[in-house]
């Protein structure tokens, strides 16, 4: 199965899952803005997602998920190429592009702070 079509098929199954809590778009375009930290984002957003004429940022899918009591997990390579899932969640994503700004010297610094906090 193509990557395309996989991610066809998770918004799909997001729109199922706003249908089945009985949510309509602007509800649930509503959560995704709560959830996002953004003043609001338009029903037609979610309509484009939902038809695939339009791919949502990861972020805005895993709130998007959030949103409709669903997790967004993506299967990744870890350094020994293993394959293993992650759970992705917009504050995961903006940890993500914060850490991708520091400078050298400070990643052994954060990568101590991450495996102090992840170890408890």
């Amino acid at each position: 199965m193509s990557s395309r079509s996989r991610a066809k098929k998770v918004r799909q199954q997001l729109r199922e899952a706003r249908e089945e809590l009985g949510l309509t778009m602007q509800e649930a375009a509503d959560r995704v803005a709560a959830i996002l930290g953004v003043d609001s984002l338009s029903k037609q957003s979610i309509s484009l997602w939902e038809k695939d004429r339009r791919q949502p940022r990861i972020d805005h899918m895993a709130a998007w998920a959030r949103a409709v009591d669903r997790r967004l997990v993506v299967k990744v390579l870890n350094p020994q190429a293993e394959l293993v899932e992650v759970e992705v969640s917009p504050d995961v994503v903006h940890l993500a592009e914060l850490l991708s700004e520091l400078e050298a010297d400070d990643i052994p610094i954060v990568e101590t702070m991450i495996r102090r906090f992840t170890s408890r």
